[in-house]
């Protein structure tokens, strides 16, 4: 429990004790007094003017509205599925670049004099 706690809950035993004492003696003041005084002695508890004093607020819930219910169904993908595919993809687009250049390349050989065999044209072609 670090300093700090330890001192809050100190000065609220205190500001109790001290705090049902002057609430038993103070008369017809009712914002002094516990909120509920049947408990004061039992469980701690603050006058307002003690809540105050260490800067204590309390607060009423407000009524939140939530949005309206929606139904919906889906389907959850394994994405495993989808790196593979997504890698099956990228080798493809690699070995198609490849074999366009190795066709090039065959092409202009063939063109230029003659050097390789039409078969070695079309096979690349067919790649």
């Amino acid at each position: 429990m670090n300093r700090l706690t330890l001192l809050l809950a100190t000065m609220l035993g205190i500001a109790t004790v001290i705090g049902g004492a002057a609430a038993a003696s103070a008369a017809g003041d009712d914002d002094d007094k516990p909120a509920n005084a049947a408990q004061a002695g039992s469980q701690l508890s603050l006058t307002v003017d003690q809540r105050r004093a260490i800067g204590v607020e309390l607060a009423h819930p407000i009524a939140a509205h939530l949005a309206a219910h929606i139904e919906a169904a889906g389907v959850v993908l394994d994405s495993a599925d989808l790196v593979s595919e997504a890698a099956e993809l990228d080798a493809a687009v690699a070995v198609e670049a490849a074999a366009a250049s190795e066709f090039a390349r065959l092409q202009k050989l063939a063109g230029d004099n003659g050097g390789v065999a039409p078969k070695a044209v079309e096979a690349a072609d067919a790649e």
